[in-house]
């Protein structure tokens, strides 16, 4: 069927439910490796002859995140992410893995909820997550694990009586192609930066 609209900007075009896609993203579908989609629910999209000025969300509870990947090393299961269409909307905190152009010109998902599940030494290890960014073609992020130091080198998570080397998570992000990689403890918790392309 081919159809013609015609209209005048600005415009409103009432939608009940959305998809976006992530193209040339580490953030895959874990199912099949396909680019990763996200559905919200919405109201409405207003655009003008610039492009997409504001989306009406409805309520979160009906957003849909299949499970993903990072670069088949963090399985991804989020259950809250928002759509940043504006980078001025955005907020985090500045001591985050993105350089300041990088955050200035961000659209993607912001990832506000969802843990985080990777495997060193044949143990499966979980953390949390305080912020991923899936950006255009990156995806940036802190987690963080609840646990103690065992000594200068090793943690042991709180859920787990496995104990892994610092240096070899590490190790396991750097082989696997993230950058900007930052492990540090503190207040009883292990924090992971990283940014991957």
């Amino acid at each position: 069927m081919i159809m013609k609209i015609k209209y005048c900007y600005p415009a409103t075009l009432s939608t009940d439910k959305i998809a976006v896609t992530l193209e040339n993203n580490p953030l895959k579908n874990s199912s099949d490796q396909s680019e990763f989609k996200a559905y919200f629910e919405t109201d409405y999209i207003r655009f003008n002859e610039t492009g997409i000025q504001t989306i009406q969300f409805l309520n979160n509870e009906n957003n849909c995140f299949p499970s993903a990947n990072i670069n088949d090393v963090l399985e991804v299961n989020i259950e809250n992410a928002n759509l940043i269409i504006n980078p001025k909307s955005l907020f985090f905190n500045r001591n985050f893995p993105l350089l300041r152009k990088e955050s200035d010109r961000f659209t993607g998902l912001q990832i506000s909820e969802a843990s985080v599940r990777f495997r060193l030494n044949s143990s499966v290890f979980e953390a949390s997550c305080e912020q991923i960014l899936a950006g255009p073609n990156y995806v940036a992020g802190k987690l963080l694990m609840e646990g103690k130091l065992t000594n200068e080198n090793e943690f042991k998570p709180k859920q787990s009586e496995q104990i892994f080397r610092l240096s070899e998570l590490e190790e396991l992000l750097q082989k696997n192609g993230f950058y900007r990689i930052k492990i540090e403890v503190f207040n009883e918790y292990l924090s992971i930066e990283f940014y991957a392309e």
